[in-house]
């Protein structure tokens, strides 16, 4: 992805939320849900920046997010894409839309 192993990426942690929502619906066990929970807290808090009104990609190991110029660039189809990754995940371990409708509103 042209980055350095030290840097976390939405897009990868995107993809591994959508990994643990179709073995967690093949394998409902605690550990797995909780994981879950963890990358959706992710996916929706933590790579969605409000006042950018969108979700970056390039991130530090403690999650501060990589700005300037050549990064500071949103990918609105992983923005929409996250919304339908939150969707499911939210629907495999149930828990309520209703907690993320700003959130979906705002990308939007």
């Amino acid at each position: 992805m042209g980055v350095t192993s030290d840097l976390k990426l939405m897009n990868a942690h995107l993809h591994l939320m959508e990994s643990f929502t179709s073995y967690y619906r093949v394998n409902p066990n605690p550990v797995a849900r909780q994981r879950l929970i963890e990358l959706i807290l992710i996916q929706s808090n933590t790579t969605f920046r409000k006042r950018v009104g969108g979700c970056t990609d390039k991130y530090q190991s403690d999650w501060t997010p990589i700005t300037g110029a050549e990064y500071d660039r949103i990918s609105y189809g992983h923005d929409i894409e996250n919304i339908w990754l939150l969707i499911k995940a939210c629907d495999a371990i149930n828990l309520s839309h209703y907690l993320f409708l700003d959130l979906y509103q705002t990308i939007l």
